[in-house]
């Protein structure tokens, strides 16, 4: 499977989007059975909370309210790193969701509803103030075409600040 990672910015009603890594994986759905892309699960706690993290993080093994070191990924990749919350990072998974079933739409339509899944709603109740409004940015891993006959169809979205690396969590910092 390969997913890719999107960065983009949304101010005053206009889109950007730039391409700055790629992922791919070998395996199933993030929410299916994972065979994953080779690397390391980090160590969580019984709440799911990352408390030892991994510089080679398997891609699939990210969920919400994790940290990632992600800002130098680039190309195509199966791991990501991941790191606890309270040690400095540069982004933290907020949101997933998963794109309808069918045939592949496309890397324009996937990145478009990765845009709009990402930056809305779930965004401003994340974050505290509508995405138009916040000095914060998104990005997103979503499937590519290589990867949807397996099933994946996940959006991961991540929130980060545009000035470095943060401490802590982003949710409610209302920024």
């Amino acid at each position: 499977m390969t997913i890719d990672l999107k960065k983009f910015a949304l101010r005053a009603s206009a889109a950007v989007a730039v391409t700055v890594a790629g992922v791919a994986l070998t395996g199933c759905s993030l929410l299916g059975n994972i065979v994953g892309g080779g690397g390391q699960e980090p160590q969580r706690d019984d709440d799911g909370t990352v408390t030892e993290g991994t510089e080679s993080g398997d891609v699939f093994a990210i969920q919400v309210g994790d940290c990632l070191n992600d800002i130098n990924v680039e190309g195509e990749v199966s791991e990501v790193p991941i790191t606890p919350c309270d040690e400095p990072h540069d982004s933290e998974v907020f949101h997933e969701f998963e794109l309808p079933a069918g045939d592949f739409p496309g890397n324009e339509a996937v990145n478009t509803a990765a845009e709009e899944g990402c930056a809305g709603d779930a965004f401003t109740e994340f974050v505290g103030v509508p995405y138009e409004s916040s000095e914060l940015y998104v990005s997103f891993y979503t499937p590519l075409e290589s990867g949807w006959a397996s099933g994946d169809r996940v959006v991961s979205c991540t929130v980060y600040d545009d000035a470095g690396k943060t401490t802590g969590t982003l949710e409610g910092s209302n920024r």
